[in-house]
């Protein structure tokens, strides 16, 4: 008998589901210490969605899973330049892949590392690593969509793929727009948590395609031998 292939639909689909699991039970283990009002901050905004990583024992819960996801994000970004490859994507789509992607990963660890520290220089590292890692998984995502219209158009994977970078495109004109008037946290922490939503729901809607087209390590064994 044969090795059974390895199904790679599990690094997107964790990439999917740990942060919109992780992310509220960090803010309902602060709540709970007294360190953080309680709410629903997809809808209400209470708190940022670093507030809710940032204090212990939620900080801790933080650490442990969001930096290892940071290799994870890596991870499947190179697995999805290698999946654009296997059907004949250019070359400079798949390098963008790569190499942005590959970064987000290493920014994502970079602002999880730095979140729990409180002075001026780990707020400075923060900020940079959160600010990049959105910047270069946003380019990684717009990739994928435009790839996915060129060699997918009309496809249930490319449709979800662009509604849901519209909608983190979206949040982002948002966010710059609100920017122009007097501060509101709250509305400040309704577009973030929600533009991060639409951006995890991406990895969901490549999990099912990478799911329903068998995407493999064997897969790629073939391609390469």
């Amino acid at each position: 008998m044969g090795n059974s292939p390895v199904r790679l639909y599990w690094v997107p689909a964790a990439l999917a589901l740990v942060p919109l699991l992780v992310m509220p039970l960090c803010h309902w283990l602060n709540t709970q210490a007294g360190h953080l009002p309680g709410c629903v901050s997809y809808l209400q905004g209470c708190v940022s969605i670093s507030a809710a990583g940032r204090y212990a024992p939620g900080n801790h819960l933080f650490d442990a899973v969001m930096t290892p996801m940071g290799a994870v994000l890596a991870g499947y970004w190179l697995l999805a330049a290698r999946w654009m490859g296997m059907q004949g994507s250019f070359a400079v789509a798949t390098g963008v892949l790569r190499y942005c992607g590959v970064s987000a990963g290493i920014f994502m660890v970079l602002y999880a590392v730095f979140l729990g520290i409180e002075s001026d220089y780990g707020r400075s590292l923060r900020r940079l690593g959160i600010n990049a890692y959105f910047f270069f998984n946003v380019v990684c995502q717009i990739t994928m969509a435009l790839w996915l219209r060129r060699n997918r158009s009309g496809s249930p994977v490319c449709r979800q793929v662009t509604a849901l970078l519209l909608a983190s495109l979206f949040m982002a004109f948002l966010s710059a727009a609100e920017n122009l008037l007097p501060d509101n946290n709250r509305i400040d922490n309704i577009i973030e948590w929600n533009f991060a939503l639409f951006m995890s729901l991406h990895f969901l809607a490549m999990a099912a395609e990478w799911r329903r087209c068998g995407f493999s390590l064997q897969a790629q064994q073939r391609m390469m031998g």
